[in-house]
């Protein structure tokens, strides 16, 4: 879309309630997040809403291969997009862009469509003290996480119950977009010694 919508425009919508948004949407995008669904479901209507919903005093970087993600009127959020010439060796991916943003200080690095490796990146960032972002395509909160994790064991050498061990800590929230309607809303809240999970 070349304009965006915004929160009161998704309320409007009935993608979901005014209270819910007060109660633990706004509170959500402070932290990390993940916004998973299927193609067309809404996710970058979400990430492009709640963007401006961020203070002004904080910062952020938009990572994408497509220019979906923008923001009209945050006064520190930029957006790169990801390059590959072809036959040039000149390439700027997701990792090249992550790392720069996290040498920029960026607070929040917003990653739209991880689809593979680059969900190390979203690991590392969220390790390192950034507020990260990011879509992803799973059918429920659950299997996105498992989604974030198998993608992250590409790049890392990490096993998934250690992928979960390091992110129960860091309160992500999950949330699952149906159809243009959050469905499905989940906060991580720590790790189960006894049952081996989140």
């Amino acid at each position: 879309a070349k304009s965006k919508k915004y929160i009161r425009d998704l309320i409007a919508d009935e993608m979901f309630s005014e209270q819910l948004w007060k109660t633990h949407i706004h509170s959500a995008i402070n932290g990390p997040i993940i916004i998973s669904g299927n193609s067309g479901s809404g996710k970058s209507i979400f990430i492009n809403a709640a963007i401006e919903e961020l203070p002004d005093e904080v910062n952020g970087l938009i990572i994408q291969a497509d220019n979906e993600l923008f923001s009209e009127k945050h006064p520190d959020i930029i957006a790169f997009h990801t390059v590959t010439r072809r036959g040039t060796g000149i390439s700027y991916g997701f990792s090249e862009i992550a790392e720069n943003g996290m040498l920029m200080d960026r607070e929040y690095l917003i990653f739209s469509e991880v689809k593979g490796k680059e969900a190390a990146d979203v690991f590392k960032a969220a390790h390192t003290g950034h507020n990260p972002w990011l879509s992803l395509h799973a059918p429920n909160n659950r299997a996105a996480l498992y989604q974030f994790g198998n993608y992250t064991k590409i790049s890392a050498d990490i096993s998934l119950e250690d992928f979960f061990r390091m992110i129960a800590d860091l309160n992500f929230t999950l949330i699952h977009i149906s159809d243009f309607k959050i469905d499905e809303l989940t906060r991580v809240v720590g790790w189960d010694d006894d049952l081996k999970r989140i």
